[in-house]
């Protein structure tokens, strides 16, 4: 419960315009779900890959699917919603330190990323 907590608590407070998946209280206890506003989901998981922190972009069952995840898409999450979502997962050997190096990295790579965007929409 410590390490959701404090992953919930650290997106919600350091990156702007996250949100989690889902109700309240209806969350599996080692997942954590989140709609990055703005962000290209594939890209953003690409850039948290080459820093050394797993995550996925969809459901487990559709890991190789670059589509956004269908247990979003069933829950009535507009499509570019969905495909800004990343999912995090953590277990038993899963350390506060590893939350916190997430924590650090995940707000300026959502930056990089919407800037990046931003820069692309300009030059289409």
């Amino acid at each position: 419960r410590r390490i959701e907590e404090r992953l919930v608590e650290g997106v919600r407070g350091r990156v702007s315009g996250a949100r989690r998946v889902g109700e309240a209280g209806a969350h599996a206890p080692h997942i954590a779900s989140f709609i990055f506003s703005e962000v290209a989901g594939e890209t953003l998981l690409f850039a948290l890959d080459m820093a050394g922190i797993a995550a996925s972009s969809g459901a487990a069952c559709s890991s190789r699917s670059l589509e956004p995840s269908p247990a979003l898409l069933a829950m009535r999450i507009p499509r570019d919603e969905a495909a800004s979502a990343i999912r995090f997962s953590w277990g038993p050997s899963t350390s506060e330190a590893e939350v916190e190096r997430l924590l650090d990295v995940l707000p300026g790579l959502v930056e990089q990323n919407r800037a990046a965007r931003r820069t692309a929409g300009r030059s289409a």
